[in-house]
């Protein structure tokens, strides 16, 4: 939804519930500079933490995809996902291995999934938000990218 002049420090107010909405200010959004040849935009979308039954905190999510063919079917085996927003992230998988690195000047996780299932980077670049850019395998036969690239990926988000 577009307004005619930015939000501000006013709420929104659900009309029905009287209650105020949480609202992501898309100038407030990041977007990578570079991603890997062969990634093509995939859906964005908005996602309500909820808690409580009670929205809470918004996030914006956005996904780049490689299309392959894997035996006789085409499929995304692989994405790359950014999710940020002031909502709380999700935890490591069990049995993750995780080291620490700098982006932007902030300190990320690098968190790597059991079994090469998937990447994650988290980091907060400033109080109260949070970054999450993600890679996971899709398909049977797909591939997760090198940490390196996916940090390359989180570096250029500008």
């Amino acid at each position: 939804m577009s307004l005619r002049r930015p939000l501000g420090h006013r709420s929104l107010i659900d009309a029905t519930t009287g209650r105020a909405v949480p609202v992501l200010d898309a100038g407030d959004l990041l977007r990578p500079v570079w991603v890997p040849a062969g990634f093509a935009p995939g859906q964005d979308s908005t996602v309500s933490v909820v808690e409580g039954g009670e929205p809470t905190a918004p996030e914006w999510s956005q996904q780049w995809v490689r299309h392959e063919t894997s035996g006789t079917k085409a499929c995304a085996t692989t994405s790359i996902s950014l999710i940020e927003g002031s909502g709380r992230r999700s935890h490591d998988e069990e049995g993750a291995t995780t080291t620490t690195v700098t982006i932007h000047g902030a300190r990320a996780t690098v968190s790597r999934a059991p079994h090469g299932v998937g990447t994650v980077i988290r980091w907060h670049p400033r109080h109260g938000w949070s970054v999450e850019v993600a890679n996971y395998k899709s398909c049977r036969g797909g591939s997760t990218l090198p940490v390196s690239t996916l940090l390359r990926v989180a570096r250029s988000l500008r």
